[in-house]
């Protein structure tokens, strides 16, 4: 139930590498909300290599990571539980293509949309729309809105286990 994920986010003009930690999920009653304890630092291409090849630690470079926190540190302190000394093992990969929609919701919050497409090994494609509710916002509030958005627009879904659970 705890992962550390290795993104690289590459547009035109830029790429950036991010290592994130994520901890166990926290579901709604409904089971349609999820919270995600994450903790995320920007990386070097460099450091991004080393932890490929298991030749850097992933929990050391978030532990000793610039702008640390009670929290990031409570969580590594819960992996390194988990880990019991072991070292972390790449498990493997698969690609997510990300468009990004700026949505003004007519009950009054800005949000953003983001609609994957991700491709797994052998091949299997999945797509799907994520809501990271906004600082702020009560959650019911935005789950409403969103499922408000879809109704207009006559789309049917319906929650999802995250990537890491799919991969």
């Amino acid at each position: 139930r705890f992962v550390f994920r290795l993104r690289e986010e590459t547009t035109s003009l830029e790429s950036h590498v991010f290592l994130t930690a994520k901890g166990p999920a926290q579901k709604s009653a409904d089971g349609t909300l999820s919270f995600v304890p994450e903790e995320e630092i920007e990386v070097s291409q460099d450091v991004a290599v080393g932890l490929r090849a298991g030749t850097i630690d992933a929990l050391q470079t978030l532990a000793e990571a610039a702008g640390s926190t009670e929290k990031r540190q409570a969580l590594v302190q819960s992996m390194r539980v988990v880990v019991g000394g072991a070292a972390v093992a790449v498990v493997g990969e698969f690609v997510n293509e990300r468009t990004r929609l700026d949505v003004e919701f007519p009950e009054g919050f800005h949000g953003v949309l983001e609609l994957d497409r991700t491709t797994f090994p052998g091949e299997q494609i999945h797509h799907e729309v994520e809501f990271e509710v906004p600082s702020g916002i009560d959650p019911l509030k935005a789950k409403a809105a969103f499922e408000a958005l879809f109704a207009r627009a006559d789309v049917k879904g319906a929650a999802a286990p995250g990537k890491a659970s799919r991969f």
